[in-house]
């Protein structure tokens, strides 16, 4: 049977210390943004530790570099790809993939394994027992319990 978190129990209130493991807490300075992020670099860094500091999650400071970086070369190379196409012409002037093609799906892989090792993927997440957010309300679930929308478009 797969032990519960610590974090996990204090969510639920059910967490006693005299039973918990030995822990070593770390100082809580923030962590900066390395300097050799990009912009979309550095705006994925904040994003990502406004998400973690408010699930009150750890996470390791180089991987989430690596993760930033990589996400936002992967938006580079969906940029070129856009532009140049998946196909190029070789010297010899047969079609050929573009090596950026390539790029992505490696950088796109980066991305996904440093994500699960992060906890921002779903079945990490649960598998860890940790909810980042709890399901909003919406207009949509208003419409399947009531047949009408809040704003009174539709189901009349």
């Amino acid at each position: 049977m797969r032990k519960k978190p610590d974090a996990l129990k204090r969510m639920q209130k059910t967490f006693r210390p005299d039973r918990a493991g030995v822990t070593v807490e770390a100082e809580s300075e923030p962590v900066l943004c390395p300097s050799w992020l990009d912009e979309v670099g550095r705006q994925t860094w904040n994003r990502v530790c406004a998400v973690m500091d408010g699930a009150g999650l750890k996470f390791d400071v180089e991987l989430l570099a690596t993760f930033c970086d990589s996400y936002s070369h992967s938006i580079k190379c969906s940029e070129k790809l856009r532009v140049e196409g998946y196909t190029i012409v070789s010297d010899s002037g047969l079609p050929k993939i573009n090596p950026s093609v390539n790029a992505l799906r490696e950088l796109q892989k980066t991305v996904m394994e440093a994500g699960k090792h992060l906890g921002l993927s779903v079945d990490s997440r649960s598998k860890a027992g940790l909810i980042f957010k709890e399901k909003e309300f919406d207009e949509f679930d208003e419409f399947l319990r009531n047949g009408r929308a809040i704003n009174g478009r539709g189901g009349e």
